[in-house]
């Protein structure tokens, strides 16, 4: 009997992650692949419970072929945009009391990046293209009037209290529906197991 679910959980996922890295030499090819393998592990959710009228497609791709999400699903005229984090916190920005190197961490693995576009700014980007026009392969564009922004994290310290707030601040939907002139809601953040 175990008295404490939250351990083996957590022992079977962020800190899985975290002994991995530290066993591996090369973190930036594990980095990659446990991407992968969480994307695929939210792929298989949806295709085991997802029951719904719409159809949903996993890593949506423009017609040029750059990924525009992680998973895409459309029910009659909502379209909604879901982009997996398999990220997770160090210690030290999870339970430090250092705003500022909370506030890194989030930038560089749930907002803007480093180099490559992460999570807020890849949602936000893939949006303005669709909507000024590149195609999403199985979306038909003249009957989506709402758009849905979806981040997904493996690690729930991602969605902690006010940090939505952080990731709408950057997101900005404000600005996108007067550019646009489609509904498109304040971003979401959820977990895995939320989803």
């Amino acid at each position: 009997m175990c008295p404490d679910a939250g351990f083996l959980l957590e022992k079977a996922g962020p800190a899985l992650y975290w002994t991995l890295h530290q066993a591996t030499r090369s973190s930036s090819d594990l980095l990659a692949y446990w991407a992968a393998v969480i994307d695929r592990y939210v792929h298989w959710l949806f295709e085991q419970a997802y029951r719904g009228r719409g159809h949903w497609q996993p890593s949506a791709r423009f017609a040029n072929g750059d990924e525009a999400a992680d998973l895409c699903l459309v029910e009659e005229s909502d379209l909604v945009l879901l982009e997996v984090k398999a990220s997770t916190l160090t210690v030290k920005a999870k339970y430090g009391f250092a705003a500022d190197a909370l506030l890194a961490e989030l930038q560089a693995k749930a907002i803007t990046g480093t180099g490559e576009r992460k999570g807020v700014a890849q949602l936000r980007h893939n949006i303005s293209r669709f909507l000024e026009g590149d195609e999403i392969a199985g979306v038909e564009r003249a009957k989506v009037r709402t758009i849905y922004p979806v981040l997904v994290f493996l690690d729930h310290s991602f969605t902690g209290p006010y940090v939505n707030l952080v990731y709408n601040e950057r997101f900005d939907s404000a600005d996108l529906r007067r550019r646009h002139r489609k509904t498109i809601t304040r971003l979401f953040s959820l977990t895995v197991h939320d989803l």
